[in-house]
């Protein structure tokens, strides 16, 4: 089971797993233009992703490029919204190819943490059903998810590079995650 790290930033998506896979693209959802988005001219280089109700989103390059109207939302509750989905979906597509089990670890604002951890870990677990750029159809089953504050993940950073060194972390069912 890959063990994925995912930051859905209000600008920019980082991810990476286990599988020595990352990317990083624009937190962007655009809505398709009829004259130039297209499922049959899709390249690789392009992003479109098909969510499991068959609604088709530019996202991230392909958005700024596509879209006559591109959005962004700048509040807590976005982390349970379809633009939040379709932008993990995006980021899930450029971690694995085909079926895949995860653990993931994501972070909120320390602000929004108490209020929307639960919540959020909760949506995280679960089958996520989708397809880029027309092609195959993909599930993502995550297994579990933990959510942390984004200070703590800094500090996570911080501690690998000054000691060279790549942490350890425990985290138990009610949040708490220790440093080994």
């Amino acid at each position: 089971m890959n063990l994925t790290a995912i930051d859905i930033g209000y600008n920019f998506i980082k991810a990476l797993s286990t599988n020595g896979r990352a990317c990083n693209f624009p937190s962007v959802v655009g809505t398709p233009a009829r004259e130039t988005f297209s499922l049959a001219s899709a390249k690789s280089a392009k992003m479109i992703i098909e969510l499991a109700d068959g609604t088709s989103w530019p996202v991230g390059d392909t958005a700024l490029r596509q879209s006559a109207y591109t959005s962004g939302r700048r509040d807590a509750a976005w982390v349970l919204s379809q633009q939040w989905d379709i932008l993990l979906c995006a980021a899930l597509s450029e971690l694995f190819q085909a079926r895949a089990e995860v653990r993931i670890v994501t972070g909120l604002p320390l602000e929004d943490w108490s209020s929307w951890h639960e919540p959020l870990r909760k949506h995280l677990v679960g089958d996520w059903k989708f397809r880029r750029n027309g092609g195959n159809r993909q599930t993502v089953s995550v297994q579990e998810a933990f959510v942390i504050t984004q200070p703590y993940g800094s500090l996570l950073n911080t501690f690998s590079i000054l000691h060279r060194i790549e942490p350890t972390v425990t985290c138990t069912k009610r949040m708490f995650c220790q440093l080994n």
